[in-house]
């Protein structure tokens, strides 16, 4: 009976030593160096991703940096944010600064501005970005300047939110119930008790809640 070679054990590349050293440490200090940070925010932010410590994080933000630095966005406001939120760098933010510089002519400036007031806003899908710009700025009228200043609005639902609540607002100017600018925010971002008190329960006028609930029934 042919003597069978003994089975070779795992090398020294897939070893969890040469692992810690060669890939975690390194990927650690790196991560810990980037943002002046102490050991135990390195960890936070790996428990919020944890790709923070993977071979690849470094060349997958480095881009997404280096978009916000271009921009204008304050070196400390990056490095907090990569912190706090490491999952938003590697999100494809190529592009959202295509869609919002080509298409809807935000600046370097307003884009560094939406950032710095909600970076939250830049996990949001290129076609959710697209969709709610062009309501804003197509159906609205708005400058798409106003949206940079407030880009929590972006990730408000079209269906849900914003077109109910624009459908319910044009009836009202139609009638002379409203004659003021409403801002977007008081608009869009009140909850629905305080929209309803604001904008049909005065008016006292069932047409107005039947027409609202209807916009919110197609939506669903």
């Amino acid at each position: 009976m042919a003597s069978q070679k003994p089975r070779s054990g795992p090398s020294l590349r897939d070893s969890p030593n040469c692992c810690l050293h060669n890939r975690i440490i390194p990927s650690f200090n790196y991560f810990k160096d980037l943002t002046h940070c102490d050991d135990d925010k390195v960890l936070v932010a790996y428990m919020q991703c944890n790709g923070v410590l993977a071979d690849e994080f470094q060349s997958r933000i480095a881009p997404n940096v280096a978009i916000l630095r271009e921009c204008g966005v304050p070196e400390s406001n990056i490095l907090s944010k990569l912190v706090e939120r490491p999952r938003l760098f590697v999100a494809g933010h190529e592009k959202f600064e295509r869609t919002v510089e080509e298409e809807w002519g935000w600046s370097n400036e307003e884009i560094a501005l939406a950032f710095v007031k909600s970076p939250n806003f830049m996990e949001l899908s290129e076609h959710k970005i697209k969709a709610a710009m062009s309501f804003y700025v197509n159906t609205m009228g708005c400058k798409s300047s106003c949206i940079a200043k407030c880009p929590v609005l972006l990730s408000l639902s079209l269906h849900k939110r914003l077109i109910p609540r624009w459908s319910l607002l044009q009836v009202l100017l139609s009638k002379g119930l409203i004659k003021k600018e409403i801002s977007l925010q008081v608009l869009f971002m009140s909850n629905e008790k305080k929209f309803l008190c604001r904008f049909v329960t005065p008016y006292e006028d069932p047409y107005l809640l039947k027409l609202y609930e209807e916009k919110l029934g197609v939506s669903r």
